[in-house]
């Protein structure tokens, strides 16, 4: 769990399954409803973006802030206090063979402010059924403890 500019990040889940890396993160806000946006695709700095434990980077290039999925560089929805609301990022061409995310950053905005939310060490669930056709996770998919 990370905490940024009074907003709690939680990674949920990551899964990797048809060449790509789909992670989930449970995202509220602990003072005051405000809207959050999640940035993707490399032509936007800073961006979402994965490190692996090999060196090897992949930028998010889609993300789903509760019901509303990114169209272009971005996805947006407004927090409310106290109320967790998922969000997922995909990377595409994710090597079925990654072990463990050696960085996961979500990078976006909180109102007018640009933030960066780091988590090191994610663990990776490497099962191709975890994951719908649609390439989000399926219910009730969570990566091991770590």
């Amino acid at each position: 769990m990370v905490v940024v500019q009074q907003v709690r990040f939680t990674v949920t889940n990551c899964a990797v399954g048809g060449g790509a890396l789909t992670c989930g993160i449970a995202v509220r806000s602990v003072k005051g409803d405000r809207g959050i946006t999640i940035y993707v695709h490399d032509y936007v700095t800073p961006t979402s973006r994965v490190i692996d434990s090999a060196g090897r980077e992949y930028v998010a290039d889609g993300a789903r802030l509760g019901s509303h999925a990114s169209a272009g560089a971005s996805a947006q929805n407004m927090l409310v206090e106290g109320i967790p609301l998922t969000a997922e990022l995909h990377f595409p061409d994710a090597d079925s063979k990654i072990g463990s995310i050696a960085l996961l950053e979500l990078a976006g905005e909180l109102g007018n402010q640009s933030f960066k939310a780091q988590f090191r060490g994610v663990p990776i669930v490497s099962n191709i059924s975890s994951t719908r056709s649609d390439g989000h996770l399926a219910p009730g998919i969570t990566s091991p403890a770590g």
